[in-house]
């Protein structure tokens, strides 16, 4: 099982909801708690490269952008260690009170499912 697939299985064992999709040599995993107005975070990697991007679902410019906050090695420990960190980067940021708001984390997202299905439609994944 590629790491990619255990920390799909992983997320979603503990409530989260999770989009996996490809494109070409780009995997991209969306992962986020399944209630409302929360954090959707993400994990792209580009195979030419082997390094794997982990990000949140910011507003940027008024859109939906996965903007990537860290990156590391295709190892499954490490890759949690990334995500866990940008949760406590991007919470920390929503409680200074001088941060742009576009470039907050969104945490309004009113239906997760929309923005993650949106957003993988406007860059040309697709789910697998």
């Amino acid at each position: 099982m590629n790491t990619f697939r255990r920390i799909e299985s992983l997320y979603r064992e503990n409530g989260y909801k999770t989009h996996y999709a490809e494109k070409k040599h780009n995997r991209i995993l969306l992962l986020y708690p399944n209630i409302k107005k929360s954090k959707i975070y993400g994990v792209h990697m580009d195979s030419d490269y082997g390094l794997v991007n982990v990000g949140c679902m910011e507003l940027f410019r008024g859109e939906p952008s996965l903007l990537f906050r860290d990156c590391c090695y295709d190892d499954f420990d490490f890759i949690i260690s990334k995500i866990k960190k940008v949760d406590e980067d991007t919470t920390i940021e929503l409680n200074v009170p001088y941060a742009e708001p576009c470039l907050r984390p969104h945490l309004l997202f009113e239906n997760q499912e929309d923005v993650a299905n949106s957003f993988l439609k406007n860059n040309g994944y697709s789910e697998s």
